[in-house]
């Protein structure tokens, strides 16, 4: 049985476990450093080079008119894919994709150029609430903490979309002057 906690608390907690994602690594035994990527974990030392904020593909339509209906994959993939390959020429060994759910972020696309390319990909779970909220979906205001909590460990432990990609951060982004009520519950 799950400890029932609150959307703020949650996201502090969140927030929290971000900065430890990054800070962590350096006071734990090499061997134990890992990164989670869209084709598995590998060791951080596999990192190396990486671009640590990118968006292979952004929509800005809003969370409840977002689909996948609106963006060809292929088309997408086939755009991207040159400037993949000029990171990874450049020296670019893992590539972060910041894009969230209900904005664009789509991990097929990503396992498919890190498989063209190879090169780490990683992506994010979470949602991002800047912008008066409008890329948080309808569900993220009528479920609770522990549900949002549950919905997002579930993408960490069994991945994202119909691949069952793998991530590596969660992505939290309230507005800058306050928690939205919604987050406060």
């Amino acid at each position: 049985m799950h400890k029932k906690i609150s959307r703020q608390k949650f996201i502090a907690d969140s927030f929290v476990t971000g900065a430890g994602v990054l800070l962590l690594p350096r006071f734990i035994a090499e061997e134990k450093e890992i990164a989670m990527t869209v084709n598995g974990a590998i060791h951080a030392q596999q990192m190396g080079f990486t671009l640590t904020h990118e968006h292979v593909m952004a929509d800005f339509i809003g969370a409840e008119k977002f689909s996948k209906d609106r963006y060809n994959a292929d088309e997408v993939f086939n755009t991207a894919l040159p400037f993949v390959k000029d990171a990874k020429a450049k020296g670019v060994d893992t590539f972060i994709d910041c894009t969230p759910a209900y904005m664009g972020r789509d991990a097929s696309i990503l396992k498919r150029l890190s498989d063209a390319v190879g090169i780490n990909m990683l992506t994010t779970t979470g949602y991002y609430g800047a912008v008066n909220e409008k890329f948080v979906p309808k569900h993220a205001y009528l479920e609770t903490a522990q549900q949002l909590a549950d919905r997002w460990i579930a993408e960490w432990n069994h991945g994202i979309e119909e691949h069952r990609s793998n991530r590596v951060l969660s992505k939290q982004a309230p507005t800058k002057d306050r928690l939205h009520p919604c987050n406060g519950n």
